[in-house]
């Protein structure tokens, strides 16, 4: 994974939520990674983190992101 390119991180994550594939983000992870939801609400751990993916995928089996644009600023 390209670390540098803060776009080529978010397209390669999104190819991840697309494949709804829990294990490949969280490799890329580290171990203090910090999750953020809409809510504001946290979670630590790399397992924790693929359970709550897990869950998601579970309540939306259909869910994609389609982004009209990608851009990286500063």
């Amino acid at each position: 994974m390209n670390l540098r390119d803060p776009k080529l991180t978010a397209l390669r994550f999104n190819e991840f939520i697309t494949r709804h594939d829990l294990h490949s983000p969280c490799k890329s992870m580290s171990g203090d990674h910090v999750f953020v939801d809409r809510d504001g609400k946290s979670k630590q751990s790399r397992e924790r983190i693929a359970s709550v993916w897990g869950e998601f995928f579970g309540k939306f089996p259909d869910y994609r992101n389609k982004f009209a644009r990608v851009e990286s600023r500063e």
